[in-house]
């Protein structure tokens, strides 16, 4: 195990509108392909290409920004719209939470099939952002980033009660 640097926080356990545009480089190929295929079926205009990618853009920088609605409108928002608040817990360290609000636009999705969360199990003020089995220095590693998801991680169970959480 690579020891953490305590005087650095690990990259990932912090959301900010640079957290939409983070990806692994072949999903970014596999979206570039599969914009291209989209395009030349459906004869897209490149006019309409740019004010999809801006609009896009614009949405997936707002879903991951660093604000809070106030509740009682993010509450009514949600009904339809994704939040700041409502995606944050896509990217929390309890995997249950993880696995849902993968929504970025419209709540209904994750409401159709099951995986929207109305609120983190131990509250907003305790929600633990990014992958607890890598924060340690190979977080910083470019090298190491890019191989990851190709690598095994065993996933620690978490409560609110233990050291870890």
């Amino acid at each position: 195990m690579v020891v953490a640097d305590p005087s650095r926080t690990p990259p990932g356990t912090h959301l900010d509108v640079s957290t939409s545009q983070r990806h692994h480089p072949l999903e970014l190929i596999a979206n570039v392909l599969i914009l291209i295929a989209v395009t030349i079926v459906f004869g897209l205009t490149a006019s309409l290409l740019i004010i999809y990618e801006t609009m896009n853009a614009a949405i997936d920088f707002f879903s991951h920004a660093n604000v809070r609605l106030p509740e009682s409108l993010d509450r009514i928002v949600r009904w339809v719209l994704v939040t700041p608040n409502m995606h944050s817990l896509h990217h929390s360290s309890h995997q249950p939470e993880t696995d849902s609000n993968y929504g970025v636009v419209f709540t209904v999705w994750d409401r159709l099939f099951g995986t929207y969360r109305a609120e983190p199990a131990w509250g907003y003020e305790k929600l633990q952002i990014g992958l607890k089995e890598i924060r340690d220095d190979r977080a910083w590693n470019l090298w190491w980033q890019i191989k990851s998801p190709a690598l095994p991680f065993e996933r620690p169970l978490l409560s609110p009660g233990s050291a870890e959480f």
